[in-house]
């Protein structure tokens, strides 16, 4: 959510657009000091922030897909590749991992 303009959660979307190019600006700025720069783009996490959304899909009994939300050691698991010497060749990037909420 959020890589895409969306007339539902328009004001959500051009802050993401904002924090993309800020993670691209920065990773350039920061280059001579061998700072990286990278983000992450969840889809829904299984957290507390999603109880609402899987509520919302109770009431409307509508069934919930359990690979709509992912799990937040499938979220660190990059996150520590990012931060590891196996990411990095990696800078100015931002890692959109979805599920099916892309494939929707």
């Amino acid at each position: 959510m959020g890589r895409s303009p969306d007339s539902f959660i328009g004001v959500y979307s051009m802050t993401k657009a904002t924090q993309i190019s800020m993670i691209k600006s920065l990773a350039q700025e920061f280059i001579p000091d061998n700072i990286r720069i990278n983000g992450i783009g969840p889809g829904f996490i299984d957290t507390p922030m999603t109880e609402p959304i899987k509520l919302l899909q109770l009431q409307n009994k509508q069934e919930i897909n359990p690979k709509l939300f992912g799990q937040p050691s499938q979220i660190s698991s990059i996150v520590a590749t990012m931060c590891s010497e196996d990411g990095g060749f990696v800078n100015g990037e931002t890692y959109f991992m979805q599920g099916v909420l892309g494939k929707i």
